[in-house]
């Protein structure tokens, strides 16, 4: 059973304590957030409402802010403390003494320190109080990023660490690495060097910063930042107080004594000048139109990257491109690799745990051990060698083992020994039951799979690309609808692995393809077969339940609110953007909100139903999602996006049994001699498009009296094949297929 607290508290609401704050308040904890004033607490507050830092508005109102020197005594109940003040040790210390005297016994009490070792923390502390702390770095922003290291103390027992971590990961949905006491911990430690490499090596060169961050950014699946729209991105302030603590606290024989960034010539600069970054007016590119020349340390309008590098799809073909850029990837990745093959023994346990510093902390889609493995041992270690470098002992063992993960459910330790990579048992993957021996395949095509699990419960996951739902795989919606019984069936989870998307709707192609041919045969027989699915799913007799990840749009939103039940994770984005694409839900999303709005008993439910899906907008979390009737009260919200499929299987089973299957609903329609629903959306500023779509809806939603929601339904099949086959809508469908983007129209 995870563990789970109600009440916690965070010391310092600069920009880490008030994100930490607010994400405990997106967990459910009521938060006590103290400062030396209030009026800092307050601020911090508000910086967190400004930059998002609540997935609700309203979570703001379980925190409660005060001052440390007078409100210590509000700790008392609280059963985590997180300390986020200055990186000073002695600082440090007086305030844990203070907290321990009103802390709760059985309470944690941790640090979200980037520098400061474990040990020096604990100066002064009984073994008893030792027991209860941790250091807990959290990265920025808090709610966004998943990464938190944890380095317990000696004193802190495995039952209590187990604690910990639950809270950590499944509470606030976070991943855990076991850090080591030493300086950086893990992420820092390697990402801050690849940041050094990255940027001393485009400095001594004269690089462009544009080529530097394009050729260390896209081709290598690294954020598009690169490395010095990162130090923009995350303050060059904090250069001095991170570089120092390194160059402080490392051996002088360790290379990152190479890199005194502090005082290098443009970093020197900016700092002088307050060139902070996004914290400042400016930093290495001062808005998105210029950049820094870092020879003549003047802004200049930003050049379009030439080199061939940029054009690279992956690392390998980045490091084979013969230009400046192609031989930057190489020099950086190297020696960043060489660096986290040097300290891995030191810092780590795995190789795994230094690459999810890079995936996690970073962003990275792989981490450098990873990447070495795409590059292929043979083919980097002859570049290597070529250039004269010496091998460190963990490639050796990688060039003997056949990779870093020489085979699956393998990795290397950081002794260059093959391990198990270690798994939570709490996580359910597809792939996983897909391999158990008692799992079946009950249905297959090219769109889906229907796996059916020993228990009967059966596992639907779409194939196809960000799971768009192409002919092929609403064929395999309309089977599974048809045939559930007939395959023994007790229940269906629809889930996929692909933790981006739950679905992002209507294979376009499909659509704007037989649009653009003038197909009404064609793209009726395409609404048609989701609207029919779709529809059979929500009438079956067995329990449906969604497990809903990244985003749901269009057609995936809705399978969601056809489902007898949704467990989303909580950053998931959830809408309806058809009428960007020249339509609007037909596939039952219309009558669905309709009807769920009605029930609500929201006043003047058409036109909130109207428009809710004509403001294309999808909701940016899950929390937003019942503001439009996309979530039910039923539903659940997980903060862990890897734990979601696990507990969508425990919705399932446990509705097995005590299952009643929906019917159709009866649906009052729009009094035809009312305002007009679409009042708003008849001026000659509205684009011919927009004005037939909201026509169409609201012709759909207005009549003398009610109507069922399967007739409802049917209705929108037409509607929707008549707009797809208006020139104007079939321009946008097409532009979003080809560019990806919306159709600025008229």
């Amino acid at each position: 059973m995870s563990k789970t607290i109600t009440k916690a508290a965070v010391i310092g609401a600069g920009s880490m304590g008030a994100g930490i704050a607010a994400h405990l308040a997106n967990s459910g904890c009521e938060v006590v957030l103290l400062d030396v004033s209030t009026e800092l607490a307050e601020k911090g507050l508000e910086r967190q409402l400004k930059s998002r830092g609540f997935l609700h508005p309203d979570f703001a109102k379980r925190v409660r802010t005060g001052t440390i020197e007078d409100d210590l005594s509000l700790l008392s109940d609280a059963e985590w403390i997180v300390e986020a003040i200055l990186e000073n040790p002695k600082i440090k210390q007086d305030t844990y003494a203070k907290i321990n005297e009103v802390r709760a016994e059985g309470s944690f009490l941790s640090s979200n320190t980037s520098t400061i070792p474990l040990a020096t923390l604990t100066e002064g502390m009984t073994r008893e109080q030792a027991a209860d702390f941790a250091i807990t770095h959290f990265f920025n922003p808090p709610r966004v990023m998943p990464l938190v290291e944890i380095v317990r103390s000696e004193a802190m027992s495995d039952e209590r660490l187990a604690d910990l971590k639950s809270i950590v990961e499944v509470q606030l949905g976070k991943s855990v690495i076991d850090c080591r006491d030493t300086p950086g911990f893990v992420a820092n430690r390697t990402g801050n060097y690849w940041m050094s490499v990255g940027a001393q090596t485009a400095l001594d060169r004269g690089l462009d910063i544009e080529l530097a961050d394009a050729a260390f950014g896209k081709p290598v699946g690294v954020p598009r930042t690169g490395v010095f729209g990162l130090f923009d991105y995350i303050g060059i302030q904090i250069v001095p107080s991170i570089w120092d603590s390194f160059l402080g606290t490392l051996s002088k024989d360790d290379a990152f004594q190479k890199y005194d960034l502090p005082r290098e010539r443009v970093f020197a600069w900016l700092l002088e000048n307050g060139f902070t970054g996004r914290t400042g007016p400016s930093g290495f590119y001062r808005g998105r139109e210029e950049a820094l020349d870092p020879e003549t340390l003047e802004y200049r309008p930003r050049r379009e990257v030439t080199d061939p590098v940029a054009q690279a799809k992956n690392i390998s073909e980045a490091i084979a491109v013969d230009s400046e850029g192609g031989r930057y990837v190489w020099d950086v990745f190297a020696e960043t690799l060489e660096y986290c093959a040097v300290t891995a023994p030191e810092i780590a346990d795995t190789v795994a745990d230094i690459d999810g510093g890079f995936v996690l902390g970073y962003s990275w889609k792989k981490g450098p051990f990873a990447l070495a493995d795409e590059i292929g041992m043979d083919t980097l270690l002859e570049r290597w060698r070529a250039d004269g470098r010496e091998v460190p002992a963990l490639l050796e063992a990688a060039e003997r083992e056949g990779g870093f993960y020489p085979a699956e459910g393998k990795v290397l330790s950081s002794e260059g020994e093959v391990v198990e990579i270690a798994q939570r048992e709490d996580i359910v993957r597809v792939a996983d039951l897909a391999k158990d021996e008692d799992t079946v395949v009950a249905f297959e095509n090219e769109g889906a799979v229907l796996y059916k699990l020993s228990d009967g419960v059966g596992v639907f996951s779409l194939k196809t690309p960000m799971g768009a739902f192409d002919e092929h795989a609403l064929a395999a919606v309309e089977k599974v609808a048809a045939d559930y019984e007939s395959l023994g069936l007790t229940a269906l989870v629809i889930a996929n692995d692909n933790p981006k998307a739950f679905s992002a709707g209507a294979f376009l192609p499909l659509l704007a393809g037989r649009s653009s041919a003038g197909d009404e045969e064609g793209l009726r027989e395409v609404v048609l077969s989701g609207n029919k699915g779709f529809r059979g799913l929500s009438e079956a007799s067995i329990p449906v339940v969604s497990a809903a990840r990244g985003v749901a749009l269009g057609g995936g939103a809705e399978m969601l609110v056809h489902s007898d039940r949704v467990v989303a994770h909580a950053e998931t984005s959830i809408g309806f953007p058809e009428r960007l694409v020249g339509l609007y839900p037909a596939w039952g999303g219309a009558t669905t909100i309709l009807a769920r709005a009605v029930a609500a008993g929201v006043e003047n439910p058409h036109q909130v139903a109207f428009d809710i899906i004509m403001d294309g907008k999808p909701v940016e979390n899950a929390y937003r999602a019942s503001e439009r009737f996309l979530l039910q009260d039923d539903d659940v919200i997980v903060m862990n996006s890897d734990l979601v499929l696990a507990r969508a299987l425990e919705e399932a089973r446990a509705m097995v049994g005590n299952y009643t299957a929906q019917t159709p609903t009866t649906v009052p329609l729009y009094s035809p001699g009312a305002e007009p629903l679409n009042k708003a959306w008849l001026g000659d500023d509205v684009a011919e498009a927009d004005r037939r779509i909201g026509a169409e809806l609201a012709d759909l939603y207005t009549g003398v009296s009610e109507i069922s929601s399967d007739e409802l339904e049917a209705q929108e099949v037409d509607a929707g094949v008549r707009l797809l086959l208006h020139p104007k809508n079939v321009a946008r469908a097409q532009h979003m297929e080809k560019y990806r983007r919306p159709l600025k129209d008229s």
